[in-house]
């Protein structure tokens, strides 16, 4: 096996916050992202990971009910590129009768952006 291989990986990230004051607090995250790789054949492909974009928002308050309570609620989302992956030469899967990867396809295509929100409620006892 030989590695002659090269790669990069170029991004910006920016993350903006705010901190726990008057009961809420913010924190917003994007990375801008491009991974790619030149393999030994000489063709510039996408990386695994190069999913291009990740955006977090996080968002929460805190609010007191007693003396040494505190009633908590965050919301959290998160919108992110697709994760790239190798696809299936169907016709040579059929005829070995298991998956065969078109590798000269690699990293071409990618999964939906995936979207996620999360929303959690708590009590906090100090």
């Amino acid at each position: 096996m030989e590695n002659k291989g090269t790669g990069y990986n170029y991004g910006i990230e920016l993350t903006v916050e705010k901190f726990l004051s008057k009961g809420y607090y913010v924190l917003f995250t994007s990375s801008l992202l491009d991974s790619k790789y030149r393999g030994a054949d000489g063709i510039l492909r996408n990386t695994a990971f190069n999913g291009n974009y990740v955006f977090n928002l996080l968002a929460g308050y805190e609010r007191r009910i007693g003396k040494k309570t505190y009633v908590t609620a965050d919301l959290k989302g998160v919108w992110a590129g697709g994760r790239r992956f190798v696809p299936i030469d169907l016709e040579e899967s059929l005829e070995q009768d298991m998956d065969v990867r078109d590798w000269s396809r690699a990293y071409e295509e990618r999964y939906d952006d995936c979207f996620r929100t999360d929303l959690r409620l708590g009590v906090k006892l100090n």
